[in-house]
């Protein structure tokens, strides 16, 4: 189990951060309230003046690693910035191997995911389509990334990870072809 070096005060920060350090250690079957409280070396229930459930939870420690997520200078290239965004998402993905599963228990939206949609849609602004234009390339970027990432899980060499990067690149430019194709004049 991974273990606190010492009592910090409660609160709902430091509650994540622990989930997500446990998680990152054990997977996300290991986090559960008693587990994050026996890291921070309080009682369950005193976790709960701070989050509702277990769900709340999972979503605040995937909220927390989207922030990781978020590039702190979106290329001006619209198809540099889809790759820079990918390539993010799978180096973060790869820094937080259980993301992926804790991305599908939960619903809604935290600040730090609005943050990462937003960013995206500014990556494609430079081209001056509407939103409903944009957001299937988005999708499709998004599962992609998450399919990729799903198939090349941690663990691999650095060649291997080499490999998969240009893979990844070579996927995404097709993706990024067929919208250039679709929606833009040359």
């Amino acid at each position: 189990m991974a273990q606190h070096t010492g009592k910090v005060p409660l609160s709902r920060q430091a509650i994540v951060e622990a989930a997500i350090a446990l998680a990152d250690a054990e997977g996300l079957d290991a986090v559960s309230i008693r587990s994050v409280a026996a890291v921070l070396r309080a009682r369950p229930m005193s976790l709960y003046r701070f989050i509702d459930s277990k769900d709340d939870l999972v979503a605040d420690m995937v909220d927390e690693v989207i922030a990781e997520m978020l590039l702190k200078q979106v290329p001006a290239d619209w198809r540099d910035a889809m790759r820079a965004i990918a390539r993010r998402t799978i180096q973060i993905g790869r820094r937080h191997p259980w993301l992926l599963a804790a991305t599908t228990r939960i619903t809604g939206t935290g600040p730090h995911r609005a943050q990462h949609a937003d960013q995206s849609l500014q990556a494609m602004a430079s081209l001056g389509l509407s939103e409903g234009v944009v957001r299937p390339l988005l999708v499709a970027v998004d599962v992609y990334t998450m399919g990729f990432a799903l198939s090349t899980r941690p663990g691999r060499t650095r060649a291997q990870q080499r490999a998969d990067d240009r893979a990844l690149d070579q996927g995404l430019g097709w993706l990024l072809d067929g919208f250039a194709r679709s929606h833009l004049k040359s």
